[in-house]
């Protein structure tokens, strides 16, 4: 490919033995130029002198620009150095060839100095030098272009030469490296499930791969069958980064049996075109059937504050079973799990743990679900009966009962947190909200409940508080409503507990529909409870009321 070159000799000699011929790397070349430089349509080129290596090749420039005032022709570089570039790649240099003379030049020939491919020209609409015209006392953009043969030093002198005898000459100089591409090395380099896999459930083998190329890789891998690799903890391989040269990925190598049998394949992980095979091999064996010794579990009613616990035992029969966790569906916050014995991730021939319900929030009756699971996939399910009934006084910091006698009557507890008033949103509790967040925001402990409501008598109200901290709270009883056209007068009777024990007993009749009876305050700051009674009666709220004149 060199015109009006001798050949080069490296091309006969065993050293060059096997290598891609000049033309076709030179092909390759000029594939890889219109990515890099954008040049656009090549031009012909063949036909001006050493350039033809090259092929039809097309620049980035903008033409003639600049007025030169010195009368000859030269370079505007006197040498260029282009960087260590990769064989079969294409660099380009641009510089200018300046005409000092007035009148316009043609260029002649284009001749490099030792004879080299390696290294072209061309104008800005891709045509060779040769035949160029040089218009006077204008400069011509040029690019000079590098693309080395092999993992060598180039240099060479390239003389521009008009009809008329003038020159213009530039010093080249370049170096060629063998660039590695991508490639993948995986360690371990085989993988062998050791123990049989239960069908459904996914097994998982790690592999660390590393990319011992030059150049950064896009990762990629084929699932056969059972078996497929993915990031590690992550998701398929199509959604990887690149891998950059020398880094490390870990991968999982999954194995989902869905059959009974022996399993083996060869998994191609790669790197771009390069890959590296990976043998892994498998067996499936029979998932097991976990029975538990509980049809279901019935807690009971459990006083707010109090556990309650079981313990409940499973066995395997039919194959293998690996625990995955025991959890709960639906149902009652309160309760938890403990005591798993073995732990989950252990295959198991006898499985054991401890259900607790805490009674917490509300007196309520809730369903929910006990479920084993197993890696497989498989669920054991057992139901489970909670309640939250109201606490034991001697559990209880405040316990406080209201009752009264009169058919078709209705009286309401009311406990207001100092300095805070009945009705109060978030600060009383009563009929219409039957239990605030008092204090900490992660328990319940310390907050007010209305744990019995009634909406006519004979009535029974209940009011609990277990921590009642270091608060003041303001006990109050209004007369609600009645049934009926004359209202009957209520006996009202409290009673009230600290910390279990009985304290004192109150009674007022209440004459007027929508009156409110301050029965007194209950002070903890001291860290004892203190009551101090009141006995004060408003009318303040009666409009709150639905039947109240």
């Amino acid at each position: 490919m060199h015109i009006g070159v001798s050949p080069d000799p490296r091309n006969h000699s065993p050293r060059y033995a096997g290598r891609v011929t000049r033309t076709k790397l030179v092909e390759r070349v000029i594939g890889r130029l219109a990515a890099v430089l954008a040049f656009g349509t090549f031009g012909a080129f063949g036909a001006f002198g050493a350039f033809g290596a090259f092929g039809a090749l097309s620049l980035v420039g903008c033409g003639e620009s600049g007025i030169v005032s010195t009368g000859q022709l030269a370079f505007e570089s006197v040498g260029i150095q282009f960087n260590t570039q990769s064989v079969g790649g294409v660099e380009a240099r641009a510089t200018r060839i300046k005409n000092g003379y007035p009148q316009d030049l043609s260029i002649r020939s284009v001749e490099f100095e030792p004879p080299t491919s390696v290294f072209a020209a061309r104008l800005d609409d891709g045509r060779t030098l040769a035949g160029a015209v040089l218009r006077g006392r204008r400069a011509t953009d040029v690019s000079i272009l590098f693309g080395p043969e092999a993992a060598e030093s180039y240099a060479s002198v390239m003389t521009v030469e008009t009809y008329g005898g003038t020159r213009a000459t530039v010093q080249l100089s370049g170096i060629g490296e063998v660039v590695t591409p991508a490639r993948p090395v995986v360690v371990p380099a085989r993988i062998r499930y050791s123990a049989p896999i239960e069908i459904g459930r996914e097994a998982i083998e790690t592999v660390l791969l590393t990319n011992v190329g030059q150049v950064a890789g896009t990762l990629s891998a084929p699932s056969d069958g059972p078996f497929s690799v993915r990031t590690h903890g992550g998701g398929a391989i199509e959604d990887a980064l690149p891998v950059a040269p020398g880094d490390d990925v870990v991968l999982d190598v999954r194995f989902l049996p869905i059959t009974l049998g022996e399993f083996a394949s060869t998994l191609e992980i790669g790197l771009d075109d390069n890959r590296v095979a990976l043998p892994v091999s498998a067996t499936s064996t029979p998932a097991g059937v976990l029975s538990c010794d509980h049809d279901q579990i019935d807690f009971g009613p459990v006083p707010r504050g109090e556990k309650r616990t079981q313990r409940v035992f499973c066995q395997v029969s039919e194959g293998q079973y690996t625990l995955q966790g025991v959890g709960f569906v639906g149902g009652h916050s309160g309760l938890s799990v403990g005591n798993v014995n073995p732990v989950p991730g252990t295959q198991l021939t006898t499985l054991s743990f401890d259900v607790t319900f805490t009674a917490e929030g509300a007196r309520a009756r809730a369903q929910s679900t006990l479920r084993v699971t197993s890696l497989s996939r498989a669920a054991t399910e057992v139901p489970i009966s909670t309640e939250v009934d109201a606490p034991t006084p001697s559990s209880t910091d405040l316990s406080i009962g209201l009752t009264w006698t009169p058919v078709g009557t209705d009286l309401d507890l009311h406990l207001v947190k100092h300095p805070g008033a009945p009705y109060e949103a978030g600060t009383d509790c009563h009929w219409d909200a039957k239990t605030l967040r008092w204090g900490d925001p992660t328990s319940t402990l310390d907050d007010p409940f209305l744990d019995r409501d009634a909406v006519r008598g004979p009535g029974n109200e209940q009011i609990n508080l277990i921590d009642a901290g270091r608060g003041t709270y303001d006990l109050w009883v209004q007369f609600f409503g009645f049934e009926g056209e004359v209202p009957l007068s209520p006996d009202a009777h409290i009673s009230w507990s600290i910390r279990g024990l009985l304290s004192a007993e109150h009674t007022l009749v209440l004459d007027r529909c929508g009156d409110m009876w301050k029965v007194g305050t209950f002070d903890f700051q001291g860290g004892v409870g203190v009551f101090t009674p009141s006995g004060e009666v408003l009318d303040d709220w009666v409009d709150r009321t639905f039947v109240c004149p």
